[in-house]
Protein backbone atom coordinates (compact mmCIF):
# COMPACT_ATOMS: atom_id res chain seq x y z
CA UNK A 1 0.00 0.00 0.00
CA UNK A 2 2.64 2.29 0.98
CA UNK A 3 4.53 1.78 -2.11
CA UNK A 4 1.13 2.36 -3.92
CA UNK A 5 0.53 6.31 -2.43
CA UNK A 6 4.47 6.37 -2.99
CA UNK A 7 4.25 6.14 -6.83
CA UNK A 8 0.30 7.91 -7.05
CA UNK A 9 2.24 11.16 -5.18
CA UNK A 10 5.09 10.72 -7.63
CA UNK A 11 2.91 11.12 -10.85
CA UNK A 12 0.67 13.58 -9.14
CA UNK A 13 3.59 16.11 -8.18
CA UNK A 14 6.40 15.62 -9.93
CA UNK A 15 6.46 17.48 -13.22
CA UNK A 16 9.52 18.58 -15.18
CA UNK A 17 7.42 20.99 -17.14
CA UNK A 18 3.99 22.32 -17.36
CA UNK A 19 1.99 19.85 -19.57
CA UNK A 20 -1.70 19.68 -20.52
CA UNK A 21 -2.40 17.24 -18.18
CA UNK A 22 -1.07 19.49 -15.25
CA UNK A 23 -3.36 21.93 -16.35
CA UNK A 24 -6.36 19.76 -16.49
CA UNK A 25 -5.31 18.62 -12.75
CA UNK A 26 -5.44 22.04 -11.42
CA UNK A 27 -8.75 22.81 -12.87
CA UNK A 28 -9.99 19.66 -11.45
CA UNK A 29 -8.81 20.65 -8.04
CA UNK A 30 -10.17 24.69 -8.33
CA UNK A 31 -13.57 23.45 -9.85
CA UNK A 32 -14.35 20.63 -7.05
CA UNK A 33 -12.68 23.23 -4.58
CA UNK A 34 -14.97 25.85 -5.67
CA UNK A 35 -17.96 23.84 -6.11
CA UNK A 36 -18.19 21.57 -3.36
CA UNK A 37 -17.74 25.59 -1.36
CA UNK A 38 -20.59 26.96 -3.53
CA UNK A 39 -23.07 24.01 -2.60
CA UNK A 40 -22.26 24.69 1.43
CA UNK A 41 -22.67 28.31 1.08
CA UNK A 42 -25.36 28.69 -1.40
CA UNK A 43 -27.24 25.91 1.09
CA UNK A 44 -26.31 28.15 4.05
CA UNK A 45 -27.98 31.52 2.41
CA UNK A 46 -31.09 29.43 1.36
CA UNK A 47 -31.47 28.19 4.76
CA UNK A 48 -30.62 31.51 6.36
CA UNK A 49 -33.43 32.79 4.14
CA UNK A 50 -35.43 30.18 5.61
CA UNK A 51 -34.88 30.27 9.36
CA UNK A 52 -35.46 34.19 8.43
CA UNK A 53 -38.85 33.38 6.97
CA UNK A 54 -39.81 31.15 10.24
CA UNK A 55 -38.79 34.02 12.66
CA UNK A 56 -40.79 36.70 11.05
CA UNK A 57 -44.25 34.07 10.12
CA UNK A 58 -44.44 32.56 13.07
CA UNK A 59 -44.12 36.10 14.79
CA UNK A 60 -47.58 36.36 13.18
CA UNK A 61 -48.35 33.10 12.71
CA UNK A 62 -49.08 29.98 14.93
CA UNK A 63 -47.14 26.75 14.70
CA UNK A 64 -49.94 24.47 13.86
CA UNK A 65 -53.38 26.12 12.79
CA UNK A 66 -56.77 23.66 12.92
CA UNK A 67 -59.36 24.63 11.14
CA UNK A 68 -62.19 22.24 12.86
CA UNK A 69 -65.22 20.25 11.12
CA UNK A 70 -67.65 21.75 13.55
CA UNK A 71 -68.01 25.16 14.89
CA UNK A 72 -69.68 23.73 18.16
CA UNK A 73 -66.87 22.00 19.76
CA UNK A 74 -64.35 24.67 18.85
CA UNK A 75 -64.30 24.98 23.27
CA UNK A 76 -64.31 21.47 23.40
CA UNK A 77 -61.42 20.75 21.18
CA UNK A 78 -59.35 23.30 22.78
CA UNK A 79 -59.63 21.97 25.86
CA UNK A 80 -59.25 18.50 24.66
CA UNK A 81 -55.45 19.85 22.89
CA UNK A 82 -54.51 21.72 26.21
CA UNK A 83 -53.42 18.37 27.71
CA UNK A 84 -51.34 17.01 24.79
CA UNK A 85 -47.51 17.82 25.95
CA UNK A 86 -45.51 19.75 23.94
CA UNK A 87 -48.33 22.64 23.22
CA UNK A 88 -47.40 26.29 24.74
CA UNK A 89 -50.41 28.16 23.78
CA UNK A 90 -53.93 27.51 22.13
CA UNK A 91 -56.18 30.62 20.86
CA UNK A 92 -59.36 30.11 18.98
CA UNK A 93 -59.56 33.26 16.28
CA UNK A 94 -62.50 33.69 14.25
CA UNK A 95 -61.69 35.13 10.66
CA UNK A 96 -64.55 36.65 8.80
CA UNK A 97 -64.50 38.91 5.00
CA UNK A 98 -65.87 42.36 5.70
CA UNK A 99 -66.42 45.69 3.68
CA UNK A 100 -64.59 48.65 5.15
CA UNK A 101 -65.13 52.13 4.40
CA UNK A 102 -63.32 55.61 5.49
CA UNK A 103 -63.34 58.85 3.45
CA UNK A 104 -65.65 57.52 0.50
CA UNK A 105 -63.48 54.83 -0.26
CA UNK A 106 -64.43 50.95 -0.09
CA UNK A 107 -62.47 47.69 0.11
CA UNK A 108 -63.26 44.48 1.00
CA UNK A 109 -60.99 43.37 3.76
CA UNK A 110 -60.35 40.33 6.41
CA UNK A 111 -61.51 40.70 9.99
CA UNK A 112 -59.95 38.81 12.84
CA UNK A 113 -60.90 38.94 16.32
CA UNK A 114 -59.51 37.47 19.28
CA UNK A 115 -60.85 36.98 22.87
CA UNK A 116 -58.99 39.62 25.41
CA UNK A 117 -57.73 36.56 27.16
CA UNK A 118 -56.03 35.59 23.86
CA UNK A 119 -53.88 39.01 23.49
CA UNK A 120 -50.90 37.51 23.79
CA UNK A 121 -50.85 36.21 20.33
CA UNK A 122 -51.22 39.59 18.73
CA UNK A 123 -48.08 40.81 20.44
CA UNK A 124 -46.36 40.63 17.24
CA UNK A 125 -48.45 42.89 15.85
CA UNK A 126 -48.73 45.00 18.47
CA UNK A 127 -45.06 45.28 18.61
CA UNK A 128 -44.25 45.63 14.90
CA UNK A 129 -43.28 49.18 13.21
CA UNK A 130 -45.87 50.88 12.07
CA UNK A 131 -48.14 54.14 13.03
CA UNK A 132 -50.15 54.73 16.26
CA UNK A 133 -50.01 53.54 19.42
CA UNK A 134 -51.27 49.80 18.14
CA UNK A 135 -54.36 50.43 20.51
CA UNK A 136 -56.58 47.70 20.26
CA UNK A 137 -60.23 47.03 22.28
CA UNK A 138 -62.27 49.84 22.94
CA UNK A 139 -62.66 53.63 23.09
CA UNK A 140 -64.92 55.34 24.47
CA UNK A 141 -67.56 52.48 23.82
CA UNK A 142 -65.89 52.96 20.28
CA UNK A 143 -64.29 49.78 19.32
CA UNK A 144 -60.65 50.02 18.64
CA UNK A 145 -58.84 48.21 15.82
CA UNK A 146 -55.25 47.70 14.09
CA UNK A 147 -55.23 47.52 10.62
CA UNK A 148 -52.24 46.55 8.02
CA UNK A 149 -50.02 49.61 5.98
CA UNK A 150 -52.08 47.83 3.21
CA UNK A 151 -55.23 48.73 4.35
CA UNK A 152 -54.53 52.20 5.60
CA UNK A 153 -53.05 53.08 1.66
CA UNK A 154 -56.31 51.81 0.21
CA UNK A 155 -58.87 53.20 2.73
CA UNK A 156 -56.60 56.68 2.85
CA UNK A 157 -56.78 55.83 6.91
CA UNK A 158 -54.33 56.84 9.62
CA UNK A 159 -54.67 56.30 13.52
CA UNK A 160 -57.36 57.88 15.03
CA UNK A 161 -59.80 58.00 12.42
CA UNK A 162 -62.96 56.24 11.98
CA UNK A 163 -63.65 53.41 10.01
CA UNK A 164 -66.89 51.63 8.91
CA UNK A 165 -67.53 47.92 9.31
CA UNK A 166 -69.96 45.74 7.65
CA UNK A 167 -69.45 42.10 6.94
CA UNK A 168 -70.80 40.04 4.24
CA UNK A 169 -73.64 38.64 6.36
CA UNK A 170 -74.99 41.53 7.22
CA UNK A 171 -75.26 43.18 3.45
CA UNK A 172 -76.78 39.69 1.67
CA UNK A 173 -79.39 40.10 5.03
CA UNK A 174 -79.97 44.02 4.08
CA UNK A 175 -80.69 42.90 0.45
CA UNK A 176 -83.11 40.28 1.55
CA UNK A 177 -84.97 42.82 3.56
CA UNK A 178 -84.29 45.88 1.09
CA UNK A 179 -82.76 47.92 3.88
CA UNK A 180 -79.88 49.95 4.28
CA UNK A 181 -76.76 47.69 5.92
CA UNK A 182 -76.12 48.84 9.29
CA UNK A 183 -72.00 49.09 9.54
CA UNK A 184 -69.99 49.43 12.85
CA UNK A 185 -67.65 52.26 13.44
CA UNK A 186 -64.79 51.26 14.98
CA UNK A 187 -61.22 53.55 15.35
CA UNK A 188 -58.05 52.80 13.76
CA UNK A 189 -55.80 52.59 17.03
CA UNK A 190 -52.67 51.76 14.65
CA UNK A 191 -51.07 50.43 11.76
CA UNK A 192 -48.94 47.51 11.79
CA UNK A 193 -46.11 46.48 9.12
CA UNK A 194 -45.01 42.66 8.79
CA UNK A 195 -43.79 42.63 5.59
CA UNK A 196 -45.82 40.12 4.95
CA UNK A 197 -48.00 41.16 1.99
CA UNK A 198 -50.84 38.52 2.95
CA UNK A 199 -51.37 40.41 6.05
CA UNK A 200 -49.98 44.12 5.39
CA UNK A 201 -52.19 44.39 2.18
CA UNK A 202 -55.80 42.37 3.88
CA UNK A 203 -55.97 42.09 7.61
CA UNK A 204 -57.55 43.89 10.21
CA UNK A 205 -57.52 42.80 13.90
CA UNK A 206 -60.03 43.10 16.97
CA UNK A 207 -61.43 41.85 20.01
CA UNK A 208 -64.68 39.76 20.28
CA UNK A 209 -65.84 41.87 22.83
CA UNK A 210 -65.49 44.90 21.42
CA UNK A 211 -67.73 43.32 17.83
CA UNK A 212 -70.05 41.14 19.13
CA UNK A 213 -72.23 41.85 16.62
CA UNK A 214 -70.42 40.43 14.07
CA UNK A 215 -69.28 37.22 15.50
CA UNK A 216 -72.06 34.98 13.97
CA UNK A 217 -70.68 35.71 10.46
CA UNK A 218 -67.45 34.79 11.66
CA UNK A 219 -65.77 31.23 11.37
CA UNK A 220 -63.74 29.79 14.01
CA UNK A 221 -60.26 28.16 13.65
CA UNK A 222 -57.64 27.62 16.52
CA UNK A 223 -54.06 28.52 16.68
CA UNK A 224 -51.42 26.00 18.00
CA UNK A 225 -48.21 27.51 19.20
CA UNK A 226 -45.47 24.72 20.34
CA UNK A 227 -42.85 24.54 23.06
CA UNK A 228 -40.41 23.55 20.66
CA UNK A 229 -40.90 24.56 17.01
CA UNK A 230 -38.96 21.48 15.66
CA UNK A 231 -41.65 19.46 16.99
CA UNK A 232 -44.17 20.52 13.97
CA UNK A 233 -43.80 17.04 12.15
CA UNK A 234 -44.91 14.62 15.00
CA UNK A 235 -47.15 17.42 16.37
CA UNK A 236 -48.85 16.76 12.88
CA UNK A 237 -48.94 13.28 12.55
CA UNK A 238 -50.38 12.87 16.08
CA UNK A 239 -52.94 15.25 15.25
CA UNK A 240 -54.06 13.87 11.76
CA UNK A 241 -54.95 10.58 14.17
CA UNK A 242 -57.22 12.10 15.94
CA UNK A 243 -58.70 13.62 12.76
CA UNK A 244 -59.81 16.66 13.92
CA UNK A 245 -60.05 19.09 10.93
CA UNK A 246 -58.02 20.47 8.68
CA UNK A 247 -54.19 21.06 9.49
CA UNK A 248 -52.30 23.56 8.35
CA UNK A 249 -48.78 24.53 9.25
CA UNK A 250 -47.16 28.06 9.28
CA UNK A 251 -45.14 26.20 6.01
CA UNK A 252 -48.80 25.68 4.42
CA UNK A 253 -49.72 29.20 5.15
CA UNK A 254 -47.86 30.65 2.83
CA UNK A 255 -46.89 27.69 0.75
CA UNK A 256 -46.18 30.43 -2.31
CA UNK A 257 -43.48 31.78 -0.43
CA UNK A 258 -41.90 28.53 0.40
CA UNK A 259 -42.50 27.11 -2.79
CA UNK A 260 -40.46 29.99 -4.99
CA UNK A 261 -37.68 29.04 -2.31
CA UNK A 262 -37.74 25.80 -2.65
CA UNK A 263 -37.73 26.09 -6.41
CA UNK A 264 -34.84 28.42 -6.11
CA UNK A 265 -33.17 26.01 -4.13
CA UNK A 266 -33.22 23.31 -6.09
CA UNK A 267 -32.14 25.00 -9.32
CA UNK A 268 -28.81 26.79 -7.40
CA UNK A 269 -28.46 23.44 -5.96
CA UNK A 270 -28.61 21.73 -9.33
CA UNK A 271 -26.23 24.74 -11.50
CA UNK A 272 -23.83 24.52 -8.76
CA UNK A 273 -23.83 20.62 -8.15
CA UNK A 274 -22.81 20.59 -12.20
CA UNK A 275 -19.50 22.26 -11.27
CA UNK A 276 -18.64 19.92 -9.49
CA UNK A 277 -19.68 16.90 -11.98
CA UNK A 278 -17.78 18.32 -14.49
CA UNK A 279 -14.66 18.84 -12.57
CA UNK A 280 -14.61 15.32 -11.06
CA UNK A 281 -14.82 13.86 -14.27
CA UNK A 282 -11.65 16.32 -15.78
CA UNK A 283 -10.07 13.63 -13.23
CA UNK A 284 -11.39 10.88 -15.64
CA UNK A 285 -9.55 12.63 -18.55
CA UNK A 286 -6.47 13.71 -16.71
CA UNK A 287 -5.90 9.81 -15.20
CA UNK A 288 -6.71 8.81 -19.20
CA UNK A 289 -4.16 11.15 -20.47
CA UNK A 290 -1.60 9.78 -17.51
CA UNK A 291 -1.89 6.69 -18.47
CA UNK A 292 -1.55 7.34 -22.02
CA UNK A 293 1.76 9.51 -21.11
CA UNK A 294 3.07 6.58 -18.74
CA UNK A 295 2.80 3.43 -20.89
CA UNK A 296 6.62 2.90 -21.08
CA UNK A 297 6.15 3.17 -16.81
CA UNK A 298 3.27 0.57 -16.75
CA UNK A 299 5.50 -1.41 -19.11
CA UNK A 300 8.13 -1.56 -17.05
CA UNK A 301 5.82 -2.88 -13.95
CA UNK A 302 4.08 -5.28 -15.78
CA UNK A 303 7.75 -6.62 -16.75
CA UNK A 304 8.72 -6.37 -12.98
CA UNK A 305 5.61 -8.78 -12.19
CA UNK A 306 2.74 -5.86 -10.95
CA UNK A 307 -0.37 -6.95 -12.13
CA UNK A 308 -2.59 -4.78 -13.67
CA UNK A 309 -4.47 -4.24 -10.30
CA UNK A 310 -1.44 -2.86 -8.72
CA UNK A 311 -1.22 -0.73 -11.75
CA UNK A 312 -4.48 0.56 -11.43
CA UNK A 313 -4.58 1.30 -7.67
CA UNK A 314 -1.97 3.39 -8.38
CA UNK A 315 -3.71 5.98 -10.47
CA UNK A 316 -6.86 5.28 -8.69
CA UNK A 317 -4.84 6.34 -5.48
CA UNK A 318 -3.79 9.45 -7.65
CA UNK A 319 -7.39 10.37 -8.46
CA UNK A 320 -8.65 10.24 -4.76
CA UNK A 321 -5.72 12.33 -3.63
CA UNK A 322 -6.94 14.82 -6.11
CA UNK A 323 -10.61 14.34 -5.37
CA UNK A 324 -10.15 14.20 -1.43
CA UNK A 325 -8.13 17.32 -1.14
CA UNK A 326 -9.68 18.88 -2.91
CA UNK A 327 -12.85 17.98 -1.56
CA UNK A 328 -11.89 18.71 1.92
CA UNK A 329 -10.32 22.37 0.69
CA UNK A 330 -13.70 22.95 -0.71
CA UNK A 331 -15.32 22.20 2.74
CA UNK A 332 -13.30 24.07 4.92
CA UNK A 333 -13.41 27.04 2.38
CA UNK A 334 -17.45 26.99 2.55
CA UNK A 335 -17.47 26.25 5.87
CA UNK A 336 -15.07 29.37 6.99
CA UNK A 337 -16.91 31.75 4.53
CA UNK A 338 -19.93 30.94 6.39
CA UNK A 339 -18.59 31.14 9.59
CA UNK A 340 -17.42 34.45 8.57
CA UNK A 341 -20.57 35.75 7.65
CA UNK A 342 -22.32 35.12 10.39
CA UNK A 343 -19.29 36.16 13.33
CA UNK A 344 -18.38 38.96 11.05
CA UNK A 345 -21.10 40.00 8.85
CA UNK A 346 -18.92 40.59 5.54
CA UNK A 347 -22.23 41.09 3.10
CA UNK A 348 -24.66 43.62 4.25
CA UNK A 349 -27.84 44.96 2.68
CA UNK A 350 -29.85 47.49 1.89
CA UNK A 351 -31.42 48.67 5.10
CA UNK A 352 -34.06 50.40 2.93
CA UNK A 353 -35.44 47.34 1.36
CA UNK A 354 -34.21 45.00 3.66
CA UNK A 355 -35.26 43.37 7.20
CA UNK A 356 -32.27 42.33 8.28
CA UNK A 357 -28.61 44.01 7.96
CA UNK A 358 -26.35 41.65 6.63
CA UNK A 359 -26.98 38.33 4.72
CA UNK A 360 -28.19 35.93 6.84
CA UNK A 361 -26.80 32.32 6.41
CA UNK A 362 -27.38 29.00 8.61
CA UNK A 363 -24.92 25.86 8.10
CA UNK A 364 -26.66 22.58 7.74
CA UNK A 365 -24.51 19.88 9.23
CA UNK A 366 -26.70 17.28 6.56
CA UNK A 367 -25.92 19.48 3.47
CA UNK A 368 -22.00 19.79 4.23
CA UNK A 369 -21.63 15.81 4.85
CA UNK A 370 -24.29 15.34 1.79
CA UNK A 371 -22.22 17.83 -0.32
CA UNK A 372 -18.85 15.87 0.66
CA UNK A 373 -20.09 12.36 0.12
CA UNK A 374 -21.45 13.45 -3.37
CA UNK A 375 -17.92 15.05 -4.46
CA UNK A 376 -16.10 11.88 -3.29
CA UNK A 377 -18.46 9.53 -4.99
CA UNK A 378 -17.94 11.60 -8.15
CA UNK A 379 -14.13 11.53 -7.60
CA UNK A 380 -14.40 7.71 -6.75
CA UNK A 381 -16.87 6.79 -9.97
CA UNK A 382 -14.62 8.75 -12.39
CA UNK A 383 -11.18 7.60 -11.10
CA UNK A 384 -12.81 3.67 -11.75
CA UNK A 385 -13.83 4.91 -14.80
CA UNK A 386 -10.69 5.88 -16.35
CA UNK A 387 -8.86 3.11 -14.89
CA UNK A 388 -11.40 0.28 -16.26
CA UNK A 389 -10.60 2.01 -19.83
CA UNK A 390 -7.17 2.61 -19.97
CA UNK A 391 -5.09 0.23 -17.41
CA UNK A 392 -6.03 -3.02 -19.50
CA UNK A 393 -5.33 -1.75 -22.72
CA UNK A 394 -1.70 -1.03 -21.99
Amino acid sequence: MKLIILFAQRYLLYKRSVSFITIITTLSVIGITVGVAALICVSAIFNGFGALYFDMMTTFDPHIRIIPKSEKNITVLKKELSSIEGIQKISIFHESKIIGSCKGATQPFILRTVKIADSADLRGLLHSEGWGKNIIGTFNDIPSIIIGAGVSDKLKAAPGDTITIMSLGTIDQAAMTMSVPQGIRAIIGGIFITNIKEYDAAMIYAFEESLPSLQRYTYPYLDIRLEDKQAVPEMMELMSKKKLGTLLTWRDLHSDIYGVVDFEKMVSFIIVGLVVVVSAFNILASLSMTVVQKRRDIALLKALGASDRFIGNIYFTKGMIIGCTSTLMGAILGIGLCWGQQTFGWITLDGAVSIVPTLPVVIDPAIVIFAIASSLFLCVLAASMAIAENIAEQ
